[in-house]
């Protein structure tokens, strides 16, 4: 659009060098391609048609440039409010939707937080059988040993916190504690399915099936194998 405008000035430019009369060009006051600097392009453009100061083949070129100019200008016109109008609509509810997300968000965090709390502090009010219950169960399906600080992270059990917990677990048969840490003791302290064998090999009369339900994680599975038909009994 404003290139036009420029073609033009050099064309009135190439008639002042042909002993046209020296026009003043006038300072558009943004930069160029703003459609006010457009206007003071197209009013100037307007003003030499109107003047008469050049021929009639320069005439008809430059009301020809004119129109297609204000043309342009009038499409940029429509353009430059369209865009306005849609960013100042779409503005509120970018926000909005972005403000229920946030809200949505929080509302989601502060119920699984209230939930868990909820949770922990069930735990932690329980009876202490109850307590030593949950941390029997956590040794016996990890076979770790633990300390209290790792038991309190993985069932909340806080036996820092409450020693009647502490002490009644140091006595339990089936807990080991070696000063520091917590394990699962078993009967028979096996891990895996040769160490059952070899039990089995000292036991020929059988071991009873409660005594060896807990002696690793998967025996059960493995008492099911046809070598180990009577080597348990109820």
């Amino acid at each position: 659009m404003f290139t036009d405008g420029l073609k033009t000035f050099r064309m009135l430019a190439g008639a002042r060098e042909q002993g046209g009369p020296k026009w003043f060009f006038p300072k558009c006051p943004r930069q160029p391609g703003s459609s006010k600097c457009g206007y003071y392009i197209m009013n100037y453009m307007q003003s030499i048609v109107s003047s008469g100061r050049i021929t009639g083949f320069q005439h008809m070129a430059l009301q020809e440039k004119l129109d297609r100019f204000k043309k342009q200008q009038q499409v940029c016109q429509s353009t430059v409010i369209g865009i306005a109008s849609t960013r100042k609509s779409a503005g509120p509810a970018a926000a909005s939707s972005s403000s229920i997300g946030r809200t949505q968000a929080s509302a989601t965090k502060f119920s699984n937080d209230t939930e868990r709390l909820q949770h922990i502090n069930s735990i932690r009010k329980g009876h202490i059988g109850a307590q030593m219950n949950c941390v029997i169960d956590l040794l016996r399906q990890t076979r770790q040993a633990l300390t209290p600080e790792q038991i309190n992270e993985a069932c909340y059990v806080d036996m820092r916190a409450n020693k009647d917990v502490f002490e009644s677990l140091k006595k339990n048969p089936k807990v080991h504690f070696d000063g520091e840490r917590f394990s699962y003791k078993s009967k028979h302290e096996l891990k895996d399915k040769g160490q059952l064998l070899h039990l089995k090999r000292k036991f020929p009369k059988g071991i009873p099936v409660i005594d060896m339900k807990d002696a690793y994680r998967i025996v059960m599975e493995d008492l099911q194998v046809k070598d180990f038909s009577s080597f348990i009994f109820v």
